[in-house]
């Protein structure tokens, strides 16, 4: 069960009660209160908690953490633990985008990055964050940092740092009645997903520079699922192998073998090693009808936590599954029955 969640959903219901008092729109972001001061300080607090428990989760998945700050007995949210989602999934790059009707931001004060900064101190980090710490500690001298905007941004990273501590996963390939929303359900915000293109051959440092969003502003991807990524590779390097192999059965090459019995060498896999041939990747294409359309169906949205796009699986790893090795043990009988090499 995810209780932060269910604190952030009470969150959200007090903002959007307080936009039907206050309209939400760009000239009211430095409207001061009170109750948005309180609303800021719950919103940290909470930041506070969650950015810990992310942390400590983070730390369980690494062996590079550094062990003095993982030992230490207090930890900091900030330095500690947001500096190192910020390293390592580069949470203050993540953007959402206000899209509730109630709130009428233009498109520039719509887009937040509400984690930029998040991990620095003083008048370096980000304003919302600069906004809790003064509120908190003198109210009456400080309540005009308690506005809508630092409001809205210690809302929005709350909301971040929660869809990374419920780790979903969606899926593109079930019926539409059975898909769940990417938004997780907030009623303010909604998030940035990267379209993953369909080159799965591509490095993932090239499929980072596709999509019409930056990679890192996303917080989801919609891709390939690792399963339908292994699928399609095996059957290019199929195709690929088959090309290759084609050589030593064609026609020219049995003529010149058999001109040349006297070497009496035996076709066998040393010997297409020797040769360079179903050893190197010839070609990335394959016949369109050969990939059964309803593998590029099967797509998932995942967390985007800087990660490898698509497993490594290439073709000097196809060569050396069984379907490859059959491959060639089948072409170089065919080839030696030809040559009359085997009874």
């Amino acid at each position: 069960m995810n209780l932060y969640w269910a604190v952030y959903e009470n969150l959200e219901e007090e903002i959007l009660s307080l936009a039907d008092d206050i309209f939400f729109n760009d000239n009211q972001l430095g409207v001061y209160s009170l109750k948005i001061g309180n609303l800021i300080i719950r919103c940290s607090i909470e930041i506070e908690s969650l950015s810990k428990e992310l942390y400590s989760n983070l730390c369980e998945e690494l062996e590079d953490v550094d062990k003095k700050v993982n030992e230490k007995q207090e930890l900091f949210f900030d330095t500690d633990c947001l500096s190192l989602l910020v390293d390592k999934w580069k949470i203050d790059r993540k953007k959402i985008q206000i899209s509730n009707h109630k709130m009428q931001f233009s498109l520039r004060n719509s887009l937040l990055s509400p984690l930029h900064k998040s991990h620095k101190r003083g008048t370096s980090g980000s304003k919302w964050k600069q906004a809790y710490q003064a509120f908190k500690h003198n109210r009456a001298s400080n309540l005009t940092q308690a506005t809508v905007g630092n409001l809205l941004n210690a809302l929005g990273a709350l909301y971040i740092l929660n869809l990374y501590y419920s780790n979903d996963l969606f899926w593109y390939d079930v019926p539409i009645e059975g898909r769940e929303e990417y938004r997780r359900n907030s009623k303010i915000f909604s998030p940035f997903i990267y379209e993953v293109p369909g080159n799965i051959l591509a490095s993932d440092e090239q499929i980072k520079t596709f999509g019409e969003i930056p990679f890192e502003d996303c917080i989801y991807l919609k891709r390939f699922t690792d399963n339908t990524v292994k699928e399609i590779k095996t059957l290019i390097f199929k195709y690929n192998l088959d090309i290759a192999l084609q050589t030593i059965t064609s026609e020219r090459f049995i003529q010149y073998k058999q001109e040349h019995l006297d070497e009496k060498e035996k076709i066998d896999a040393d010997f297409i090693n020797k040769l360079g041939l179903g050893f190197r990747e010839m070609t990335t294409k394959v016949r369109v009808d050969k990939i059964p359309p309803e593998i590029y169906r099967s797509k998932e949205v995942v967390l985007n936590k800087n990660q490898e796009i698509y497993p490594r699986y290439e073709y000097k790893d196809f060569l050396k599954t069984s379907v490859a090795k059959q491959m060639i043990n089948d072409r170089i009988t065919e080839c030696n029955k030809k040559l009359n090499l085997v009874d």
